[in-house]
């Protein structure tokens, strides 16, 4: 699954143009041998197949390689963002199976009546939304309407992270 996945996503990356020329946008008037020196730079003048197989090696060992926006190493990112995402995917573990496990026994033990009936609604609108637009939602939910916001790592100011708005403003 892991090489079916890199797979799509490297041909993906590749159809969507040359990566040394998305890379340089932006850079003011730029020339062939800048762009050859980035694609050097960064291994793309190699065959598909040879920048995959690279890949994959640097995968085994744990090397993800660097990122093209800051050049630092992938691993440091992903490292930085893991407490925060372990942290997310636990807090709704907890919250769905505080939720889950009450309804559930409610539902059982009413079975056929109005509220089994309404657990059930509940439970169907809960699993209709996608999850992305439910995870947009809550967040504006949370940080608009709640003013529930901390700033992160970010470099932005404090005020444009969490901005005192209600949703009459817009």
């Amino acid at each position: 699954m892991v090489i079916a996945v890199t797979l799509i996503v490297s041909f993906a990356i590749r159809l969507t143009g040359d990566p040394a020329v998305m890379l340089a946008q932006g850079a003011g008037s730029i020339t062939e041998a800048d762009l050859d020196r980035i694609r050097e730079a960064l291994g793309l003048n190699q065959s598909f197949l040879t920048q995959y197989i690279g890949f994959l090696r640097g995968l085994v060992v744990g090397d993800f390689g660097r990122s093209f926006m800051g050049g630092t190493p992938v691993s440091d990112l992903i490292g930085r963002a893991l407490p925060a995402t372990l942290a997310l995917a636990f807090a709704s573990l907890f919250v769905s199976i505080v939720v889950s496990i009450p309804l559930g026994i409610k539902a059982a033990v009413s079975r056929g009546r109005w509220p089994d009936q309404m657990i059930r609604i509940f439970s169907l609108i809960g699993l209709s939304f996608p999850n992305f637009w439910l995870a947009i939602m809550l967040v504006l939910l949370l940080s608009i309407t709640f003013n529930c916001c901390r700033p992160v790592a970010w470099r932005a100011s404090p005020a444009s992270l969490c901005p005192r708005r209600r949703w009459g403003s817009f």
